[in-house]
């Protein structure tokens, strides 16, 4: 699926509105999408503007980490400058004082913007790993691992590449 009509899905943005925001006929979005025509270069900064999502993205076919990376990027844009003010309040159980929790804030936003980081790294280990030839039975091990460490939310982006080096010969 081409970028624009995956960004136009997941906006819910039908071609008729885009089509006025560029100051075009719907008739050429329906044929960029189609890939009868490529999208206009000229056009490019008008969508980066309206989507926020860089240019890139428009015209690309999608792999599923484009999709993922997007996703999040609308997530950041929805949440905006006052995402930053938002909190919710969590209690850490492991250090607890005389069976009481400690209390933290944490953003409100963190939680499911970090929840699309650990898909796109899913993703992209997951998409290595198709591309690759060879896969040593060390590698097979170390599949595991990653598994294991991407499920739990490890983030450690040193941990991540080690693993990848190993599994990939990098």
């Amino acid at each position: 699926m081409i970028g624009l009509e995956y960004i136009l899905n997941l906006y819910n943005m039908q071609h008729q509105e885009l089509a006025e925001k560029l100051g075009i006929r719907k008739q050429n979005i329906n044929l960029w999408i189609k890939r009868k025509q490529n999208l206009s270069k000229k056009h490019l900064p008008k969508l980066e503007e309206i989507f926020k999502i860089p240019q890139e993205y428009f015209e690309k076919e999608l792999t599923d980490v484009d999709k993922l990376i997007i996703q999040k990027e609308k997530l950041k844009n929805e949440l905006g400058d006052n995402a930053n003010m938002l909190y919710q309040i969590k209690a850490d159980w492991f250090g607890e004082y005389n069976n009481k929790p400690s209390f933290y804030e944490v953003p409100l936003y963190e939680e499911p913007i970090r929840e699309k980081k650990i898909k796109i790294n899913k993703a992209k280990i997951m998409e290595e790993l198709n591309n690759s030839k060879h896969i040593s039975s060390e590698g097979l091990e170390l599949i595991r691992d990653v598994i294991f460490y991407l499920n739990n939310g490890n983030e450690d982006e040193k941990e991540i590449k080690a693993i990848k080096r190993i599994l990939f010969n990098k």
